[in-house]
């Protein structure tokens, strides 16, 4: 669930382009289909890391690498194809 939560966060990053995301504990639990308690869990351990921030209403990415090395195979691959088709560096 973490890792998701993890892949879900650069998914939003790649597209807002900014490190301040404008999501709720909430937006997230619904988005992934899980309790938001969840989401609190997994909000605490990525910012345990120093990955993420967490503040009401928002969640600022602080290691993007971090975060996208935690995620392993799961981030990365489909993006950087997608990137390749679409003539995008990535």
């Amino acid at each position: 669930m973490q890792q998701r939560l993890a892949r879900k966060l650069l998914m939003y990053h790649d597209r807002i382009g900014n490190d301040d995301l404008p999501l709720t504990h909430e937006n997230m639990s619904v988005i992934m289909g899980v309790r938001r308690a969840s989401i609190t869990h997994a909000i605490h351990n990525l910012e345990a890391e120093l990955w993420i921030k967490a503040q009401r209403g928002r969640i600022h990415i602080r290691n993007r690498r971090g975060l996208a090395e935690y995620c392993g195979p799961f981030y990365g691959v489909a993006e950087a194809h997608y990137a390749e088709i679409m003539g995008h560096e990535g």
